[in-house]
């Protein structure tokens, strides 16, 4: 099943989560999610926040532009679903997906979506995790937390 991740929607407040749920984006996920914003209605959520945490789509060098092209297209498509002033955690375990290679993904899918955003966050693999300089695969997990306008 390729293309899979997963997606959290929550709607938080003072008091805590007023609803939230998860579900698995498969392809046929994505085509509801696509159906859903091409009736021009947004989350009735006051402030949505969407995290994409696909599987590593680059499972090998020869598999880097479409795996380019896949973290495009879920990230240009939860960029449309946000309202403005949501929040898109995006993350990639494709070590093959470099810090530069993401962010450039993240700016084609901003244009792609006519959406604009500013980093709030960059995160990795915690210290139980090492990066080895001796080898630069170790570092394998790369995240952005956006704000998207």
């Amino acid at each position: 099943m390729g293309g899979v991740g997963r997606s959290r929607l929550a709607a938080p407040t003072a008091g805590g989560l007023v609803r939230g749920h998860e579900f698995v984006a498969t392809n046929a996920t994505v085509d509801r999610a696509g159906r859903h914003r091409n009736s021009g209605r947004r989350s009735c959520l006051p402030r949505l926040e969407t995290e994409y945490d696909p599987p590593a789509f680059i499972k090998a060098q020869k598999d880097k532009n479409a795996g380019m092209r896949g973290y495009r297209q879920i990230n240009a498509l939860a960029m449309k679903l946000l309202p403005p002033g949501g929040i898109l955690v995006s993350s990639s375990c494709s070590h093959y997906l470099f810090w530069q290679d993401m962010l450039d993904m993240l700016v084609a899918a901003a244009q792609d979506a006519d959406r604009s955003f500013t980093i709030l966050d960059r995160t990795t693999q915690g210290p139980d995790h090492p990066v080895l300089l001796s080898m630069p695969e170790s570092e394998y997990l790369r995240g952005f937390k956006l704000q998207v306008s």
